[in-house]
């Protein structure tokens, strides 16, 4: 059965007000999956699992587990078996020695509701579970926190919308890079312009599909962009970043083929959302923050196409970004 994609914000919209709710929250393990910090394959790392297990009905007033619950022990154990099997699925059916973390993804989702997620198609690969036939929403969040070298860790988050015969409708996914600390001159007052400070940047890509651990090089373009800058204003560095995110991220990497300038504008349908705080600024407070969120509809009147898009930036860059794209004769 086909089921769609769609972003997180179309998800809640479409969920009825949750009435019972079964959560496991960032269960460690360890994978041999995705890429480091540095971009490189086959390294095992840390791995923290969250699910959340919306039900079709409320609990039963009754102090056993019963057929309308999902025990959290039974979940969590079925979270493990997952995570401990993805090598051998890897090897087995893709043959791979390296899983991407979004195979990761599909493959404990796929062992949780005992589905094949193939593509947009989602098949019954064994008996349904007690959890597909229980739940009506799925959402789960798998982070690796060390593949990351200056955030708290990257992660894909979604959520599957379950129907009647336990199969997906819907699905969502996000790509998320956590908690980066950048030091860059930022500020209007003049103490401000005279040395750089922190801004931590979180940043979201909404309806998030490639299969290719690309993460690494999304930070790197994200870091060089603010490490490089000089705004005054939150504001102006954001729209910044998203058009840098834009233009040398996603159009390279989204495009279609990979020796014209095609580009299916009308199917583009990424969505971004950027937090930047600044810790320093507002001495009694955490921090401020301002947040910026741009759909796929906003964001078509900032593609640039060019010869730059043509590649991908090179990763690592070990020049400033600024020059790389100075030498396309394009900003």
């Amino acid at each position: 059965m086909s089921f769609q994609f769609a972003t997180t914000y179309d998800i809640e919209r479409r969920a009825s007000k949750p009435r019972s709710v079964i959560r496991v929250s960032n269960l460690q393990t360890s994978v041999r999956v995705g890429t480091d910090a540095w971009g490189r394959e086959g390294k095992l790392q840390p791995v923290l699992v969250s699910v959340a297990c919306f039900l079709k009905a409320p609990f039963l007033a009754e102090d056993v587990v019963n057929e309308r619950t999902i025990h959290y022990g039974t979940l969590s154990k079925t979270i493990l078996e997952a995570t401990g099997s993805f090598e051998k699925h890897v090897l087995r059916n893709i043959q791979s020695k390296n899983g991407t973390l979004m195979l990761l993804w599909e493959h404990v989702l796929g062992h949780l509701g005992g589905w094949f997620l193939v593509g947009r198609k989602t098949v019954l690969a064994f008996n349904k579970t007690l959890l597909a036939e229980l739940a009506e929403r799925i959402d789960m969040e798998i982070t690796l926190p060390k593949a990351s070298l200056i955030g708290s860790g990257i992660s894909i988050s979604g959520s599957l919308v379950i129907n009647k015969d336990g199969l997906v409708d819907y699905q969502s996914r996000v790509l998320r890079l956590r908690d980066l600390r950048i030091p860059t001159l930022i500020g209007v007052n003049p103490n401000e312009r005279l040395a750089k400070q922190i801004i931590v940047a979180g940043i979201d890509i909404d309806y998030w599909w490639a299969e290719a651990d690309l993460y690494a090089q999304l930070e790197q373009i994200v870091v060089k962009t603010i490490e490089e800058s000089s705004f005054e204003t939150l504001e102006a560095l954001e729209h910044h970043l998203i058009w840098r995110i834009m233009n040398y991220f996603l159009v390279p990497h989204f495009r279609g083929r990979n020796d014209t300038l095609q580009f299916d504008i009308d199917g583009f349908s990424h969505n971004i959302k950027i937090a930047l705080s600044k810790p320093t600024a507002v001495t009694f407070a955490d921090a401020p923050t301002v947040e910026l969120a741009r759909d796929g509809q906003d964001l078509k009147s900032d593609v640039h196409l060019h010869q730059g898009c043509l590649q991908p930036v090179p990763f690592p860059l070990q020049t400033r970004l600024d020059d790389w794209i100075q030498s396309l004769n394009v900003e």
